[in-house]
């Protein structure tokens, strides 16, 4: 059996079995760029089998993470740890893009990265938006610039981990400061 898709609802099938299904988000909060524009996002109530067990083959494969403690905390996701203070989800990438805009973003080389700065992935194949997080350090490295990075896994795990050690496609990403 494949993925079934109900109103209101998605299940998904494992081994034949299925599981929980995903939670409904619940209405966002008033969110604002500073240009007054307000944001779409989303807040969940609950975190999901399927987000759990997620989490959980995200902490095996990579076990030398630092996994910042609290557990998985279901109300926001990565953009909205890296744009929202941890209040809320962002998923749309008009919203980010209007974050960007609104918020006075511009990118930053890769030699001038600073603790504070965002670290963006893009989907290699769609470019679009696939991650956010907050660049804390710099790492020492001879081989390439990293930094460690404050992102959230998912639904999961908020994790400080190196910027080119995650599940995201670092080949793609890249830095932004408020400079406006």
């Amino acid at each position: 059996m494949t993925r079934v898709l109900r109103k209101g609802k998605k299940a998904a099938q494992m081994s034949g079995h299925l599981i929980t299904p995903f939670f409904d988000p619940i209405p966002g909060i008033p969110l604002f760029t500073r240009r007054k524009g307000e944001v779409d996002n989303f807040q969940a109530e609950k975190v999901s089998l399927v987000d759990k067990k997620g989490a959980e083959d995200l902490a095996a494969k990579y076990s030398d993470v630092d996994v910042r403690a609290g557990g998985l905390i279901p109300h926001y996701n990565c953009h909205g740890l890296t744009f929202a203070s941890r209040r809320t989800g962002i998923s749309d990438s008009a919203a980010l893009r209007q974050i960007l805009e609104e918020d006075g973003y511009e990118e930053v080389k890769i030699e001038n990265v600073l603790p504070g700065d965002v670290i963006l992935y893009f989907d290699p194949e769609t470019g679009d938006f696939e991650h956010s997080g907050i660049v804390v350090s710099r790492e020492n490295s001879e081989i390439q610039q990293t930094f460690r990075v404050v992102s959230k896994w998912g639904m999961g795990l908020e994790c400080v981990h190196g910027s080119a050690y995650c599940p995201y496609s670092f080949q793609t990403a890249k830095y932004y400061r408020i400079v406006k």
